[in-house]
């Protein structure tokens, strides 16, 4: 509230209890942002983002509740480049396996999220996508954050569900491949673009994040997600996991069941 007038702030629930020290963490960072000058709108807008984030990745300290993550940004923040150097070494390791059957026509692409990522711009992609080759695949170009969109906001979709996921990877599917995950024990899910509402498709986050969410709300964490696809859109299946040693074997493990 301001001699102009009052501007009210929203953002989405949290499912958690764990919020203790909300309020004066809230307080301080909008303090904080106003001590470097920062405009009240932005202060607030900054703080809140930070609090959100704070109360989403909470620690488990104490007894009743748990506290928020006070340095859960900051810490983001410093996985940057460890991130990207990991999605680096499964674009390398996929290159190396030649996984040209496993490639849709659109690309394919590698995606890892920083621990508390909220945001596209805070996962590490291939700029380009990988694609097939006379000699194998290749990745067009190098991996930088805010590459993906897609398969970027699928997976902070799928974290909603399940916040130890960092990994994706979208991959051609077809019947082979299909027949290629009946043969593999893995839990498969998928949705169907013929179900989605109209007004999702032009919602920020569309499809993707729709689709996540269909797929994921269940209680066992996929490790494939099925998109038939529909007109002009190709079919898909992509592959998550915690980390980049699984989402690597998931890979291979999917290209050998294919083989077989």
């Amino acid at each position: 509230v301001t001699s102009d007038g009052a501007k009210t702030f929203e953002h989405a629930r949290v499912g958690t209890d764990a919020t203790h020290g909300s309020g004066c963490t809230l307080a301080s960072a909008i303090t904080a942002r106003l001590a470097v000058g920062d405009p009240l709108d932005t202060a607030v807008k900054d703080g809140v983002a930070l609090v959100e984030r704070a109360i989403r990745y909470p620690l488990d300290v104490g007894k009743g509740p748990g506290s928020v993550h006070h340095l859960a940004d900051l810490r983001n923040r410093a996985t940057r480049e460890p991130t990207t150097e990991t999605v680096a070494g499964v674009v390398e390791a996929l290159v190396e396996r030649d996984v040209s059957p496993l490639v849709p026509e659109v690309g394919m692409n590698v995606v890892g999220a920083t621990p508390y990522a909220e945001t596209p711009g805070e996962t590490a992609a291939v700029e380009g996508r990988i694609t097939r080759t006379l000699s194998g695949v290749q990745p067009n170009r190098g991996v930088r954050f805010g590459a993906s969109s897609h398969v970027a906001r699928f997976l902070l979709a799928a974290r909603e569900f399940d916040s130890e996921l960092r990994f994706a990877v979208n991959c051609r599917f077809g019947d082979d491949v299909e027949r290629a995950l009946d043969g593999l024990d893995w839990s498969v899910a998928e949705y169907d673009r013929g179900e989605e509402p109209g007004q999702v498709k032009e919602a920020d986050e569309g499809t993707m994040g729709w689709g996540a969410r269909q797929a994921f709300d269940r209680s066992e964490t996929p490790v494939a997600v099925i998109d038939r696809g529909e007109v002009g859109k190709e079919a898909i299946v992509k592959l998550v996991a915690v980390d980049e040693e699984t989402l690597t074997e998931r890979v291979s493990s999917l290209l050998d069941a294919l083989d077989g």
